[in-house]
């Protein structure tokens, strides 16, 4: 079944979307939607050859691609929220792409599908600060427990036994050499227990070295900040930057290189 022209295509779909050929068999829907910056949702529509009487409507990984500019999606825990809304769209996943496959009876409502999936998964780079910080603690126990696993990290490390109250989020170490204490900041109160925990522990002479890892640069007020800059020996402005420059700092520190 060829695909129908874009006048019946317009006419079949209530006039609420237009569409322009790409490429022969293929074409770009343009919805009433967008995404918050204003740019249209991504999403074509072409004929399945092994199938005549099905259509296949997909962002052709756009979606995904466009969201790696601004956010890491590829973490556990945001992958999850994505399998969720496809899930919940009865949309399915092929290489990256999210693709729909319907009869040309239900093309209109595939579309709309898609484009409330598209908008949703594009929204993620939007919650609100609290799913933020919550993604946040899970995204940095996750990095830490898979990437630096080789330096046998310790969770809510507590080098003061008595006094608990004092701890990191992480230590690490590696041949009996002082450990690495990691901080993960994403909120003001985070930032204060990071610094009093220092604090004490450089009062007990425990030998360490502490990495504070933020959230975002303006986590913590100005104060605080400075506090945290002033007492933790290695800062880093967002978790992607530890991500990408951690396990250096990590590795010159125990004399790797």
């Amino acid at each position: 079944m060829m695909m129908p022209s874009i006048e019946k295509l317009v006419l079949d779909t209530k006039g609420t979307f237009q569409f322009y050929e790409k490429r022969p068999g293929i074409f770009q829907v343009i919805t009433p939607f967008s995404h918050e910056d204003g740019d249209n949702l991504e999403i074509f529509i072409e004929s399945l050859p092994d199938s005549p009487s099905l259509y296949r409507v997909s962002d052709y990984a756009m979606t995904l691609m466009r969201l790696s500019y601004t956010l890491d999606y590829e973490t556990e825990a945001r992958q999850k929220i994505i399998q969720n809304i496809l899930d919940e769209n009865r949309v399915q996943f092929d290489d990256g792409s999210f693709q729909i496959e319907t009869p040309y009876e239900t093309l209109y409502q595939s579309i709309m599908t898609m484009a409330q999936t598209v908008s949703k998964v594009s929204s993620m780079q939007y919650f609100n600060r609290e799913v933020v910080k919550d993604l946040f603690e899970q995204d940095f126990q996750e990095l830490v427990l898979n990437q630096f696993s080789q330096y046998h990290p310790e969770k809510n490390a507590a080098p003061v036994k008595e006094q608990d109250m004092y701890q990191a989020d992480f230590a690490l170490s590696k041949n009996g050499r002082p450990q690495i204490l990691l901080f993960g900041v994403n909120n003001q109160p985070k930032a204060r227990l990071a610094v009093m925990s220092c604090q004490h522990f450089k009062l007990k002479q425990i030998p360490f070295y502490s990495f504070g890892i933020l959230s975002a640069p303006d986590i913590a007020s100005k104060a605080d900040h400075k506090r945290l800059m002033n007492t933790i020996d290695k800062q880093y402005a967002t978790l992607q930057d530890f991500k990408h420059e951690g396990m250096q700092d990590v590795s010159r520190f125990f004399g790797e290189f």
